[in-house]
């Protein structure tokens, strides 16, 4: 089975230093990425929203959309899937040591509660990870949800070395990171992540797109807009439309589980993929 960690969570970032107070001001920012294999070359557009004090990616990738709530520490609180083609639309939230689960994945209705630990979620790696490029830490151990079956995985991201790249004919300053699955599993899947070092902006991906042996996947950043300001009086009331496609559900409509309802079932956290 493959290990498809990676076209959900490769799909983002954020680009950090606004230097403005939660809640003062509501910016939305759009990008374009290109994601390459030897077989495919996909086209992934999104739009990042910071208001109130929350950080929402929107992700649309073919005919699927993902849409990613965090804190302004950029740990996820909140992630919803939906893709009427695959019978799904659901939502995971975070519940202080608990992940829960809720709504219909791959045509199957799930009501789950994932226990993990006190370390933060970072389900768009290249938002969470682009802050944490930023920061002091050389390192951070966090938790992800596996897109395809909704497992937890613990992962642990390790920075490396400055280097450059040229974007839009501009020479520029890069941090390295490097990805990989938690404690004794970090051989079996790794991946490499590079960010503006001025910003935090995701700037390219590589790395296998499945388990050892795997074709190699490249997602890199084509062309981004500048924030722009979003009117009080449209703030969370107009759907997210990207290039044409349909709209994204917007975040007034994501469902919330509560997190003191009770889950019908719950699954040990494990760090290996199935």
């Amino acid at each position: 089975m493959r290990y498809s960690l990676l076209p959900l969570v490769i799909v983002s970032f954020l680009l950090l230093g606004a230097g403005k107070e939660a809640g003062k001001e509501a910016e939305k920012k759009w990008c374009e990425l290109r994601e390459q294999t030897s077989r495919d070359s996909i086209k992934v557009l999104w739009q990042l929203e910071k208001i109130d004090g929350k950080i929402i990616l929107t992700t649309v990738r073919g005919q699927e959309t993902h849409v990613t709530v965090h804190d302004q520490s950029c740990s996820t609180q909140k992630w919803l899937i939906s893709n009427k083609q695959a019978h799904t639309d659901a939502v995971a939230r975070r519940a202080g040591e608990y992940i829960l689960m809720k709504g219909l994945f791959k045509g199957k209705p799930i009501d789950e509660k994932v226990a993990v630990d006190d370390l933060p979620w970072y389900q768009a790696m290249s938002l969470s990870l682009g802050f944490f490029s930023c920061s002091d830490q050389t390192s951070v151990e966090f938790w992800t949800l596996r897109p395809d079956d909704l497992t937890p995985h613990k992962m642990r991201a390790m920075k490396k070395q400055s280097e450059y790249m040229t974007f839009n004919g501009k020479k520029i300053q890069v941090q390295k990171v490097r990805v990989s699955l938690g404690g004794l599993l970090s051989f079996i899947w790794s991946g490499e992540f590079w960010f503006r070092k001025e910003d935090g902006m995701f700037m390219k991906y590589q790395g296998a797109n499945g388990p050892p042996g795997a074709s190699e996947t490249i997602i890199t950043l084509v062309q981004e807009k500048p924030w722009e300001n979003i009117p009080a009086t449209t703030r969370g009331n107009t759907p997210v439309t990207i290039g044409g496609n349909p709209p994204a559900t917007t975040r007034e409509n994501i469902p919330d589980t509560g997190g003191n309802t009770p889950a019908k079932t719950e699954k040990k956290a494990t760090v290996s993929p199935t």
